[in-house]
């Protein structure tokens, strides 16, 4: 079975739910759209100079009722995930078990301490990637319209703020290759070292009657090391991604803040503009 068909099935399977938590999820993450345009409506009042407050409290009223009403979906759209993500994790627990149960002589193709990684970590990198389509919806929805809501006030700054992070979602593609290869070496050298225990622990015995205490100490501790290593390497590297993308949006906000001073100074651009932007 080739990746594209296992990630097909994986969506065909429980597909109600997978609607369900796609629609919560989308409606969570485009309801600070809403609340952008209700802090735009607010702050452009303001600096009108207007004197009736009972209209001032008109978008503060629909920015906390968002806010309540986001803060609703969170926890209906998180009920959800859990019930679907603990299907998912079921089912493919459930294979991979029947599987090695159906397997010539139940030997498994690879040591029990990797086997025991498998069972987790493999699992929950696939419930991640499941994760990930689960919430591209909203952020597609959040994305398009800002952009348009954005371009439609001031295509500029809009571009300053866009291109960025268009930069930064291409470096992330191009790394990925040697992320995943971090990530595997990691999973890896916890399997040999799970293996090793397991082995270690069912051969008490037969350890300490060779006096092979050091012997063992000492490729435990070797295993530890090159474990250390490689979990070194991967978290590095993916703070090393995760810090360049926030550098990369302080930047933006930065280059915005004094775009948008510019333009503001100009009058083409108000306070409610600057307010949505951010």
């Amino acid at each position: 079975m080739t990746v594209a068909g296992f990630i097909g099935r994986l969506f065909r399977f429980r597909p109600l739910l997978f609607i369900i938590n796609g629609l919560l999820w989308c409606i969570f993450h485009s309801l600070p759209l809403a609340i952008g345009i209700g802090m735009q409506w607010f702050f452009d009042r303001t600096t009108a100079g207007s004197n009736d407050y009972m209209w001032l409290a008109v978008p503060l009223i629909f920015i906390a009722l968002v806010r309540m009403a986001r803060v609703g979906t969170f926890f209906v759209a998180f009920y959800a995930w859990v019930t679907y993500l603990y299907h998912v994790q079921a089912i493919l627990r459930t294979n991979m078990l029947a599987a090695i149960m159906r397997w010539p002589g139940r030997n498994l193709p690879a040591s029990p301490g990797e086997a025991m990684s498998r069972f987790r970590d493999d699992v929950d990198e696939v419930v991640e990637y499941v994760e990930s389509w689960v919430d591209f919806w909203g952020r597609l929805v959040f994305a398009v319209v800002s952009i348009v809501i954005m371009a439609n006030i001031n295509w500029q700054i809009t571009l300053v703020a866009v291109l960025p992070l268009v930069v930064v979602t291409l470096l992330n593609n191009l790394s990925g290759n040697r992320a995943r290869k971090y990530a595997q070496v990691n999973r890896e050298s916890t399997g040999r070292i799970t293996s090793f225990i397991a082995e270690t622990f069912g051969a008490v015995q037969a350890l300490k009657l060779g006096q092979a205490e050091e012997n063992v100490s000492s490729r435990f501790n070797q295993l530890n090391e090159d474990r250390r290593q490689a979990a070194l390497r991967d978290n590095l590297f993916k703070q090393w991604m995760r810090s360049m993308n926030q550098h990369v949006l302080s930047i933006c906000t930065g280059l915005i803040l004094l775009m948008c001073a510019a333009e503001m100074k100009a009058g083409n651009f108000t306070v409610g503009d600057f307010a949505l932007f951010t």
